[in-house]
């Protein structure tokens, strides 16, 4: 998107409720294992950093009115603000970006509504279904990279609801990883043997795209 004029979302689309209902397509990044309140926050600071995240944002009615960038974590565990993400020029949608101490992590979330918008999306969301969630993972997968410069972690997933794979403390195994949807470290692969061959990115980093599950 680098040069080219970004549609602005206007803020009644921003506000309506029913662009914020639905299930949530996410980034969420786990530091289970490192988690301090200095990698937390610098996780939340340096996501407000990227390009096509505008934001901080205090709520849904405050499109534009931008929140300094936290420079501490709040009293209850958890400090987040709404932003709209650029997954294209012409795909602004609302989302919201939160650290939380409890669940010792990381989440970028697009709610249902939001994709709606922008997108023709089917359900469920496979990648057969609908071939612009390539597009969605391309730009979160940016965002990811980023984080992980100032904030670095060993595993990332990228899938509808995917905070649920790390603050539900289900195991992150080699299997798991190579079914896709998953952005790991080189150690984290090496350390648990997958098999399967990932993308290799900058600074270390594997990605697993998500693969459409195939019956019988």
């Amino acid at each position: 998107m680098e040069g080219a004029t970004r549609y602005v979302m206007e803020p009644t689309a921003f506000a309506q409720q029913q662009h914020w209902h639905g299930s949530s397509y996410e980034l969420a990044i786990s530091y289970a294992t490192t988690a301090t309140d200095s990698l937390l926050l610098a996780a939340i600071r340096a996501a407000w950093t990227v390009p096509v995240l505008d934001g901080p944002y205090a709520g849904s009615a405050y499109i534009g009115q931008a929140l300094a960038v936290p420079t501490a974590l709040e009293p209850d565990g958890e400090t987040g603000a709404f932003g709209v993400l650029h997954l294209a020029v012409d795909k602004p949608v609302g989302c919201v970006a939160v650290v939380s101490c409890a669940e010792q992590g990381f989440r970028l979330s697009i709610p249902a509504g939001m994709l709606e918008r922008v997108y023709d999306v089917q359900y469920p969301l496979t990648l057969s279904a609908n071939p612009w969630l390539e597009q969605v993972d391309r730009c979160l997968l940016g965002i990811a990279q980023t984080i992980h410069i100032a904030a670095p972690f060993d595993v990332a997933a990228i899938e509808e609801e995917a905070s649920g794979v790390f603050f539900d403390r289900v195991a992150v195994t080699a299997e798991r990883i190579g079914h896709g949807g998953f952005l790991v470290s080189s150690d984290l692969v090496a350390r648990l043997h997958v098999q399967n061959a990932g993308q290799t990115l900058s600074g270390g980093l594997c990605w697993y795209a998500r693969q459409d599950e195939t019956s019988g």
